[in-house]
């Protein structure tokens, strides 16, 4: 089972844990206009073959997150079935981000 992360505890996991992966599942364009610092962006349908590719281990803290949590469970879920042991959603996805005035990054 997956866990509910705050985006706050996410700040904390963000400068204090050198070893988890933020994965943002949302589009191309809406990743370069605007993303949580040190996600990287990986499709939905791409999920599984990526994470192998880094070489993740099924340890790895992993945590998801999209626009407003709509697709974020489903894709945890699957990671879960998948395998992987640690892995966390993002409360209310970036738009809780957002109205906790929490900063972003834009690659534009």
């Amino acid at each position: 089972m997956y866990t509910n992360i705050s985006p706050t505890w996410l700040t904390y996991l963000i400068k204090n844990t050198p070893n988890f992966i933020l994965i943002d599942i949302r589009t191309p364009l809406e990743h370069k206009d605007s993303h949580i610092e040190q996600s990287i962006l990986i499709g939905p349908n791409e999920i599984i073959k990526k994470l192998n590719e880094l070489n993740s281990s099924k340890k790895t803290k992993l945590v998801i997150y999209d626009q407003d949590n709509s697709e974020s469970p489903t894709i945890a879920n699957l990671l879960i079935a998948d395998g992987y042991h640690n892995v966390s959603i993002l409360e209310g996805g970036l738009q809780q981000w957002i109205l906790e005035e929490h900063p972003l990054e834009s690659t534009n």
